[in-house]
């Protein structure tokens, strides 16, 4: 078997020390090193076969060259209610690997976890780490803080991390300005858990909007949705049995919205002509959906990436950086057939649950 080339043969061959060699083929020669000793030296390089050791590399600059990316979802298991983690999940490996680190995967710690709970995230196995959706005073942002490790957020506007989110304000706002359009005055609002921060971010944005439009939040119609069927279809039979039900349902997210539909042709309503859904993410699910969703779009690919760069970005500046960003990425109202004008007489106003 013939030898791997090292970076001493690399060295002889072209002539030069060891050093020059290294500050060559790592992009660092300053000034002393004339271009034609680079263009040597990379001639030898290619010659032989060259090619930095990654671990080596890593261990001459004290990292792992690994990202931990930290969620509640499982990235192998394709369950439609996860659709938009594993969207965000897939553009971080991918911008990961582009930008040379391992992603490697762990689960969020319980939110009474202690000291010795939170040790294996500060093993040096990472070298930083994206947090996805992480719930309100997660303790493990302030662990990763005190151990010194970037930490970037995505969907949490944690102050004490950078972090990156979609324009929540501006597709809530969207939503219910195009329901408005349609003479949607009875708007309902099924939002998501008390501990994640856009839950809280987007209640406030559906109640400004609805006063833009001169229409008052019902208190009793932003509905907390719960995964399990039974609860959920409890709340929207209240909604329905309300003397003025609303005509249309605003969705924490598109799985809810699909959830939503479901419940309403059951209880023999037809979306949207008798109540308008419209959801939130325009997951691959809303486009085959029954009818397809009216949605706001988030820009999964540009949201991952930015946090990954945000995170490489935390750790070239080093521990002793002050400095703090946050991406907004921008949103887009997506209109189709979940959604429609309001219908004099509809079902939704005479049909008891």
């Amino acid at each position: 078997m013939r030898k791997r080339p090292t970076l001493a043969d690399v060295a002889r061959e072209a002539g030069v020390s060891k050093t020059t060699a290294s500050l060559s083929l790592n992009g660092k020669a300053d000034a002393s090193i004339p271009e034609s000793t680079r263009a040597r030296v990379f001639s030898a390089a290619e010659q032989l076969g060259f090619s930095p050791h990654g671990p080596a590399r890593a261990l001459s600059r004290r990292r792992a060259e690994v990202l931990g990316v930290v969620c509640t979802t499982d990235p192998f298991v394709h369950e439609s209610q996860h659709l938009f983690e594993h969207g965000l999940l897939s553009a971080i490996f991918g911008r990961s690997l582009e930008r040379g680190y391992n992603p490697l995967i762990y689960g969020f710690p319980p939110r009474e976890a202690d000291g010795r709970g939170l040790i294996r995230y500060a093993d040096r196995r990472s070298d930083a780490f994206v947090l996805v959706n992480p719930p309100i005073d997660s303790p493990l942002v302030e662990f990763l803080n005190q151990a010194g490790l970037p930490v970037v957020t995505i969907c949490c506007r944690d102050p004490r991390a950078r972090w990156v989110d979609s324009d929540n304000v501006a597709g809530i706002r969207a939503l219910v300005e195009h329901l408005a359009r349609f003479g949607h005055h009875r708007i309902g609002f099924f939002v998501g858990p008390e501990d994640e921060d856009n839950a809280r971010t987007r209640i406030h944005a559906f109640r400004e909007a609805l006063a833009a439009h001169g229409l008052c939040a019902r208190e009793d119609w932003i509905v907390r949705f719960y995964w399990d069927s039974p609860r959920t279809a409890i709340r929207l039979n209240a909604l329905l049995a309300d003397p003025s039900p609303p005509t249309a349902l605003l969705a924490w997210n598109d799985y809810v919205a699909e959830h939503l539909c479901e419940l309403l042709r059951q209880r023999g309503l037809r979306v949207p002509g008798d109540v308008s859904v419209v959801g939130f993410d325009d997951t691959p699910a809303a486009r085959t959906a029954d009818p397809p969703l009216t949605t706001v779009r988030q820009d999964l690919m540009a949201m991952g990436r930015a946090a990954v760069d945000l995170a490489l970005e935390s750790l070239e500046e080093g521990a002793g950086s002050c400095s703090a960003r946050s991406v907004v990425c921008p949103v887009e109202l997506v209109v189709r057939g979940s959604s429609g004008p309001v219908r004099a007489g509809s079902a939704a106003a005479t049909k008891a649950p």
